[in-house]
Order: structure tokens, then C-alpha cells, then sequence
């Protein structure tokens, strides 16, 4: 329950609109959390540049072997952007 009031609390949030914003991430295992992300930095900016690792720097980052490959998380992160 906590979980949906601090997400309806930020969807709420009126944010300046910028003329481009940058971000970069994993996007591993796409959640609620990247959803949230990425879809209020939409909404506030005209120009979204999304960065996301290689797979072989995710697998140094997170010291994991399984990791979704990069042409997934990439699929994944167009859906919101």
C-alpha cells in the first residue's frame, strides 16, 4: 500500500517541462520503479536521451551472469519513452 501512495504522490507532482533531460541505467528486469522513472521524465522534458549499459558492463555492475540481454531492456525501455 505504501508502494502506490508514493507512486500516485510523484505521478501527481507538477514538474517544470525541460527542454532536455539525460539519464542513464541497467533497465534490468523492467519495474515498476524504471516505469515510474521514466515515464514522469517524459512528461517533463521535449527531448529524452535514455542511456543504457552493455551487457558486459551490467554484468560488472551488478556482478551477475544472468542478465537480460541489451537488445531486450532496450525494447523495454522504448515502450515508456
Amino acid at each position: 500500500m505504501l508502494m502506490d501512495i508514493v507512486i500516485k504522490n510523484i505521478n501527481t507532482h507538477i514538474l517544470p517541462k525541460y527542454d532536455s533531460i539525460f539519464t542513464i541505467g541497467c533497465f534490468d528486469y523492467m519495474h515498476i520503479g524504471h516505469e515510474s522513472l521514466l515515464s514522469n521524465l517524459v512528461n517533463s522534458s521535449n527531448n529524452l536521451i535514455v542511456g543504457i549499459h552493455d551487457d558486459n558492463s551490467l554484468k560488472k555492475i551488478k556482478k551477475l551472469s544472468n542478465v537480460q540481454p541489451y537488445f531486450i531492456r532496450e525494447k523495454n525501455v522504448k515502450i515508456f519513452t
